[in-house]
C-alpha cells in the first residue's frame, strides 16, 4: 500500500462562489471541500498541462465551430486536417444551423503537432470558435 502524503494549503474564495461549490460538491455526493478542491485542481493539471508545449503525448478532440458559408472555409478545413494526419485520429461533422457546423477532431500525439493543428484552425477566416479539450495522460504513451 502506498502512503500518500498531503501538504495543507487554504483558498480565499468569494462567499457566492464558495456557496455554488458547495452546492455543486452535495449534488454529487463529494463529502468534503477538500476533496472536492483536489479534484478541481486535478482537472486543472489534466486539461491545462498540454498547454506549456513539449514533446509530451496527450490526447482529446478540438472543437472547431465555424460558418461553413464563408468563403471555401470547409475545404481549408480540410487541406489542414490532411497535413496533420499523424496526430488526427478521427473528425465528426455536426450541422448545427443552416449556415453554422461543429467539428469534432479526436486527436492523439505529441503536445506540440497538435498546438500547431489548434492554431492552424484557428487562423482560418470563418472559423467562429475552436476549443482543445486536451489531457496528458498518465501514462505518457498514447
Amino acid at each position: 500500500m502506498v502512503m500518500v502524503r498531503y501538504v495543507k494549503t487554504g483558498v480565499a474564495l468569494p462567499e457566492d462562489v464558495a456557496r455554488e461549490f458547495d452546492e455543486v460538491l452535495r449534488s454529487l455526493g463529494v463529502t468534503s471541500r477538500s476533496q472536492g478542491v483536489r479534484m478541481a485542481i486535478r482537472n486543472f493539471i489534466a486539461l491545462n498541462t498540454w498547454r506549456v508545449g513539449g514533446e509530451a503525448n496527450v490526447v482529446g478532440v478540438i472543437l472547431v465551430h465555424y460558418n461553413h458559408e464563408k468563403h471555401d472555409v470547409d475545404e481549408i478545413l480540410t487541406d489542414i486536417q490532411h497535413e496533420f494526419l499523424d496526430v488526427i485520429v478521427s473528425s465528426l461533422h455536426i450541422h448545427i444551423t443552416k449556415e453554422e457546423c461543429l467539428q469534432v477532431v479526436a486527436v492523439k500525439g505529441s503536445v506540440n503537432s497538435i498546438k500547431r493543428l489548434s492554431e492552424k484552425i484557428s487562423g482560418v477566416r470563418g472559423v467562429l470558435n475552436v476549443i482543445p479539450l486536451i489531457v496528458k495522460t498518465t501514462q505518457g504513451n498514447v
